[in-house]
């Protein structure tokens, strides 16, 4: 639209805004005489603002006469897409007065069918009879008819497109689509291979008013989730809403923008409920609308816990005045959030204590205009108890932990205080566990420093109990924040530290509750950042000043992490390699040693079952009795002089390696079932008779798998470099052993039996 037709429209919107119908129609009578006539993206908004004020009687006085003339003319492809679009948004029969002038325009706009053939179209769609539904009838006219001009198809390939010409003589469609421009195809073509978008749909109103849409996206967000619910049968998922809106439309960042803003007109709009969060999250269009208040008022009363509250609070907060929210209506809220505490429904100290302290967090809502009002809970006298460290455990927020610890202060000796935190340490998040540090350094003495010293101390001998902290501390010793804290904490041992808990983490994200699984998710993602922050710049910093037994540890732990990309791996080996040169011919070794581990190996059921068996074992038993016995270890002091400690997380290394290998071969196994014959030739699970000839002496050797191997029975592994030079003899051949000190043995195999039977392996 020009910038004058934008004016003329924002007169008459707010004309219907403020229901100045005589101004509305002094208004109009300028813009019908308007020559060309103004775009039907100047009367989208009127019709839409009509039609949402319930004000259809002026619809039809604004309209009637309008359309009618547009009909006849040369312009009676607007008064159709007038009067379509005007049935896109309402299609009940009060629109009934526009199936004259819509039967005029459409004579017009297929001028070049002949009349007889467009009438038994119309008969056939049910146009012209005014029993039919105006706009059922106009759909199936256009599927009758194949297409016609402004209207919108998708291609599988090509996107959304807008018919801008069409040859009915010739059967030829012109479309320009979103990724093809001027694409010309047959009825057929497009009837066969195109899916039809009714022009209320949103990716239709996308690509016929794409700067409309962006418009409304910008100052009305609700209108857009109403669009797309509408366009799927009133309910959308937020994920496929956003596909939609970033296909050839808005960027990344845009609907970042549009969302962010779209989140608040969903609250405070009556006809949307988002069900659930996130991406995943649903959009619905309720049937009767509930306002804000009064969803506010009916969660509350309702509402069971803290947390329910707390959300509820925050929306008030957040929205409460852009939703009119009056003194009144806050006294009513107070009402209702005083009730639990009053009636005798909180009774336990803790949930007293999350009440009490929500009350402060939105202590705004509760002004000083409510005369005779306060908290409901005494939340100090609460904060006097011994056992107040219990008590914080229990907070949900942190906003709410750091009002408490700013009691705990007031009330309180620091060294009181100290000993509270961290008791309390590992339940606080990391913002809380910041705001607490921060202010504990302002104290600048030596009780203030200790208790900072021993929260660190707490955070580190349990970093499974917490990831989030333990990662937020591990951050800050190695960005070197807290040179006087981390004495006896190496940045290298620290790097350890964080991939043993990213392999831990690792194991949660497949566990079945889905709450579990997020949160491991989560916590490893903020590993990973502190991994690869700046090209891993906090792992470089350590490994400089790391010794090589360190180095080499650390080289062993990245070998075997099984939740590390190769790429990663390899920039962390290289860094490693990069500062102890004299690494490079340790890991040639090692990666010689994993060229030559087969690709598959063969062995029994029951040899797999035991494996499996042990497997479990010390993933369910001695990893964790191991985890326990480090934790001990560490609450005595100085790691770096700390040889329980360093002996116990060189035991953990070994079993967590023991563990990786085991569940590499067992993942390698192919089991090899019994056979009833042996036949002519050597292989898995028979048993041979060989004569030494230089010497004549006979034996019997059991070729079986590396599990079930026993030198004292007779049985070798197949793998060995004996054991697979005896591999595919046939019965009575001679040949030649080379032993690994060089020698030749020539042997004859006189004999091949079954030596793997249903009951196990036998070697007699």
């Amino acid at each position: 639209m020009e910038q004058e037709q934008k004016e003329q429209l924002e007169r008459v919107l707010h004309a219907i805004r403020q229901k100045k119908w005589p101004t509305l129609e002094e208004l109009w009578a300028e813009v019908i005489v308007e020559e060309p006539p103004y775009p039907l993206e100047f009367h989208k908004p009127v019709i839409q603002k009509l039609i949402h004020k319930q004000q259809l009687d002026h619809l039809t006085q604004t309209y009637d006469t309008y359309i009618s003339s547009l009909a006849e003319g040369e312009h009676a492809f607007l008064a159709m897409e007038i009067i379509s679009y005007m049935l896109s948004e309402r299609a009940e029969a009060d629109l009934e007065w526009c199936r004259k002038p819509l039967l005029s325009s459409l004579e017009n706009v297929y001028s070049e069918i002949p009349q007889e053939r467009l009438h038994a179209l119309m008969d056939k769609a049910g146009l012209r009879d005014t029993n039919q539904s105006l706009n059922r009838s106009l759909r199936r006219f256009d599927d009758l008819l194949g297409a016609r001009k402004g209207q919108v198809f998708n291609h599988s390939n090509w996107g959304v497109g807008v018919v801008t010409q069409l040859d009915l003589m010739d059967d030829k469609v012109t479309i320009d689509f979103a990724r093809r421009k001027n694409q010309v195809m047959t009825l057929d073509g497009v009837r066969n291979f195109l899916q039809r978008l009714p022009n209320d749909h949103i990716r239709a109103r996308i690509a016929l008013d794409p700067d409309g849409m962006r418009e409304m996206l910008a100052k009305q967000p609700a209108e857009i989730i109403l669009i797309s619910a509408n366009s799927f049968g009133g309910k959308v998922k937020v994920s496929e809403m956003k596909k939609i809106l970033t296909t050839d439309f808005l960027t990344e960042a845009e609907y970042k923008s549009f969302w962010t803003s779209a989140r608040k007109a969903i609250k405070l709009n009556p006809h949307i409920e988002q069900i659930g969060s996130g991406v995943n999250s649903e959009l619905v269009i309720l049937k009767e609308g509930k306002g804000f208040l009064d969803q506010v008022f009916a969660s509350f009363t309702t509402a069971k816990t803290t947390a329910e509250r707390r959300e509820i609070l925050r929306d008030v907060s957040r929205h409460g005045e852009d939703a009119g929210i009056t003194p009144e209506d806050l006294k009513a809220l107070y009402g209702l959030f005083v009730q639990p505490v009053n009636s005798g429904a909180i009774k336990d100290d803790i949930d007293r204590l999350r009440h009490g302290i929500l009350y402060l967090e939105y202590s705004e809502l509760f002004t000083d205009e409510m005369e005779g009002h306060k908290n409901p809970v005494d939340v100090r006298e609460l904060l006097k108890r011994d056992d107040v460290s219990e008590l914080i455990r229990g907070l949900e927020s942190h906003e709410g932990r750091r009002i408490t610890l700013e009691l705990l202060l007031e009330l309180h000796e620091i060294q009181h205080v100290g000993e509270t935190y961290t008791d309390a340490i590992l339940s606080m998040d990391s913002r809380t566990a910041a705001w607490m540090d921060k202010r504990l350094e302002k104290e600048k003495d030596d009780a203030a420093e200790h208790y900072r010293h021993m929260a660190l101390e707490r955070i580190f001998a349990r970093p499974d109990d917490n990831p989030e902290l333990f990662v937020w501390a591990s951050r800050n010793i190695l960005s070197g924040n807290w040179k006087e804290l981390a004495s006896d904490l190496p940045p290298v041992m620290i790097c350890e530290e964080l991939l043993s808990l990213l392999s831990e983490l690792n194991e949660r994200i497949d566990a079945d509750d889905k709450a579990t699984a997020d949160l491991a998710r989560n916590q490893s993602a903020r590993i990973r950042a502190v991994i690869s922050d700046g090209n891993s710049k906090h792992f470089k910093k350590a490994i400089e000043n790391s010794t090589f037994e360190e180095a080499h540890r650390l080289l062993r732990v990245i070998h075997l992490h099984d939740a590390l990309s190769n790429q990663l791996k390899g920039s962390l080996e290289a860094m490693l390699l990069n500062v102890h040169g004299n690494l490079r011919k340790v890991s040639r070794m090692e990666e010689e040693e994993e060229k030559r581990r087969p690709s598959h190996h063969y062995t029994t059921q029951d040899s797999l079952d035991e494996k499996r068996s042990i497997l479990s074992r010390i993933r369910s038993v001695d990893i964790p009795e191991l985890s326990k016995a480090i934790e001990t270890a560490r609450e005595h002091g100085d790691l770096r002089e700390n040889a329980e400690y360093h002996a116990a997380k060189d035991r953990q290394k070994l079993v967590m390696q023991q563990a990786a290998e085991l569940e590499d071969m067992i993942a390698r196994a192919r089991v090899v079932e019994p056979r009833k014959h042996a036949g002519d030739i050597s292989r898995f699970g028979t048993r041979l008779t060989l004569k030494e000839k230089s010497t004549g002496t006979i034996s019997n050797i059991t070729l079986m798998g590396m599990w079930e191997a026993n030198t004292d029975e007779g049985i070798i592994s197949y793998l060995t470099p004996f054991g697979s030079q005896l591999l595919n003899r046939r019965k009575g051949e001679a040949f030649t052993i080379k032993t690994q000190d060089g020698r030749e043995i020539d042997y004859e195999l006189l004999d091949i039996e079954i030596a793997l039977k249903p009951g196990g392996v036998s070697t007699s």
